[in-house]
């Protein structure tokens, strides 16, 4: 089977470039507690380039021996095998899976029972692929990341992205105004169509805060969602209410370490939320539980998802336009 890799270093990290190879299909292990599927989509993340380019490390060799590893971090599949111990589960079944340990960028994934999400019937595959992680986090964060209460004002940094649209969606159904933040002229239109309250451009309102606190009426919002990291932290301190609360998981432009200092929270009682996915990946009842409710909201059309869709040979085109803020929407790629 085709699958693609990085090369691991004596550092332990990725040499900087992926590989495609073939390899061996996976074999069902004997104890018999798992499903091998054939993908239909994988879903490509800002983790995977981090991945690739040596910013997050690469398993030790005791767990991954080959220096050879296969990225991505989930997909959609059709189960072609069932293990011997697997209960509800049939050839043919459509499902999902977000994993902690590295390999969905392969045709075939041997996972275990635990870990599979099933796909309902109506919903799109490739919608469930783009939704699954991201709405995974969408729903962690606002669950367990911060209370947000009606008419309350929230800002959403690059609110076009896989996780910034599902976002507005999600938290506009609850009658919380949104401000979206975006980076592109090309995007205005798509970021105005998800239910914001406000929407701004950030690369022509550099200092946006302001104009934030123009929308709040001085007053600030309840929380900022960032996954830009250090271009955007002065700004979402500065747009924040007392007592507001800073959510951040993701740092596409770069970590916040050389900017943050502890008297930007302390002025205001500002809460920090560092978000950590992995934490809740691990609970069974906290990933059936989110993708329940992304998945009703999708099949009542609460939340509407959009793909950029990459074929498999593509996979680097896919990295550069994450990277150069290209894409709108759930990066995907199609096997």
């Amino acid at each position: 089977m085709k699958t693609i890799c990085v090369k691991r270093n004596k550092k332990n990290l990725s040499e900087g470039k992926l590989i495609y190879m073939d390899i061996d299909e996976p074999k069902m292990p004997e104890c018999g507690n798992f499903v091998i599927l054939k993908n239909l989509f994988a879903g490509v993340h800002h983790d995977d380039i981090n991945f690739l380019n040596g910013t997050y490390s690469l398993f030790d060799k005791e767990t991954h021996p080959s220096d050879f590893i296969s990225i991505g971090l989930e997909g959609v599949g059709k189960v072609v095998e069932v293990g011997k111990n697997v209960k509800n589960i049939s050839l043919g079944g459509v499902y999902g899976y977000m994993i902690s340990i590295i390999g969905a960028y392969s045709e075939y994934v041997c996972i275990h029972k635990e870990l599979l999400i099933k796909i309902p019937d109506t919903v799109n595959p490739a919608h469930a692929c783009g939704a699954m992680r991201r709405g995974f986090l969408v729903y962690s964060m606002f669950k367990r990341g911060v209370r947000i209460f009606k008419d309350d004002y929230i800002v959403v940094n690059s609110v076009t992205s896989g996780v910034g649209h599902i976002l507005a969606q999600f938290a506009s159904s609850f009658n919380i105004k949104v401000i979206g933040i975006y980076g592109s002229e090309l995007k205005a239109n798509y970021a105005e169509s998800l239910g914001c309250s406000a929407t701004i451009n950030r690369l022509t309102d550099v200092d946006y805060s302001k104009k934030i606190l123009e929308i709040t009426k001085g007053e600030g919002v309840r929380a900022v969602f960032d996954g830009i990291g250090l271009d955007a932290y002065e700004n979402s301190i500065k747009s924040l209410k007392t007592f507001g609360t800073y959510i951040k998981y993701g740092n596409v432009s770069g970590d916040i370490d050389s900017k943050f200092k502890s008297i930007h929270f302390k002025e205001k009682a500002l809460f920090f939320h560092n978000q950590n996915l992995d934490l809740y990946q691990r609970i069974k009842s906290e990933r059936v539980f989110s993708a329940m409710s992304i998945f009703k909201a999708m099949e009542s059309f609460k939340l509407r998802i959009r793909t950029s869709e990459y074929s498999y040979q593509n996979i680097e085109t896919a990295f550069d336009d994450i990277k150069n803020g290209k894409t709108i929407g759930s990066a995907i790629i199609k096997f």
